[in-house]
Order: structure tokens, then sequence, then C-alpha cells
């Protein structure tokens, strides 16, 4: 069991963007096929850098906030309650179009299949 609270856990940068900051509930490793579970924070009117991931596939629940997710040539709005899987190989960013942080809860699920396959 493993209890943890959003104000106890300090926020570090994204790896991709040191602009954007995370609060990681669950780490890599800690569950089988869990690759993280964070809450990310985008500043107002900022923009994370376009990426992908090869062995995992995310999914992002907006909290607040506002702003629109880039998928390959697709824009997407983003508002709070929106749910947003995104596959492994697809090229994603985010662009906060609002006056406040976008905020979303999010998790990478490692896909074994493609994982193993470039072992």
């Amino acid at each position: 069991m493993k209890l943890v609270q959003l104000e106890n856990i300090q926020p570090e940068p994204v790896s991709h963007n040191p602009e954007m900051t995370k609060r990681v509930f669950v780490r890599n490793g800690e569950l089988r096929n869990l690759a993280f579970f964070s809450q990310s924070n985008i500043p107002a009117q900022s923009q994370t850098s376009s990426h992908a991931h090869q062995d995992m596939t995310e999914i992002f629940l907006v909290i607040s906030g506002m702003g629109n997710a880039i998928i390959g040539d697709a824009t997407h709005e983003l508002v709070p309650g929106a749910c947003l899987v995104i596959n492994h190989n697809e090229m994603h960013s985010f662009d906060n179009t609002g006056s406040e942080p976008l905020v979303m809860n999010y998790f990478g699920i490692v896909d074994e299949t493609v994982s193993n396959s470039s072992l």
C-alpha cells in the first residue's frame, strides 16, 4: 500500500521541457507496466516541445486551465475534464493558451511488446 498527498510532493522539471514541472505520484518500477503517474503544470502562454515515446502510451486528464494538444498535424482543444490517450510513436506537444497554468494528471503505460522487440 502506498498513500501520497499532492501537497507533499515536490515539483520537478520534465526531462524534455524544464519549463514544465511535474509531481510524481508513482515512479517507474513501482508497478508492473506503469511507467509513472504524475501531475503536470504547464505555465500560462507556454508550449512544450514536440516529442514521442517509442514504448509507452500516455493518458492525460485535464484538471484545470485550457490549451491545445498537438498530435501529429492535428490540434485538439483541452478543457477541464478532457481525457486524451496518446499512443506510442505519436508526436505530441501541449500549448497552454490560457492565463492560468494548464494542470493535467497523466500516466504512462509501457507496451511490453514494443519494448521487448527492441532488445
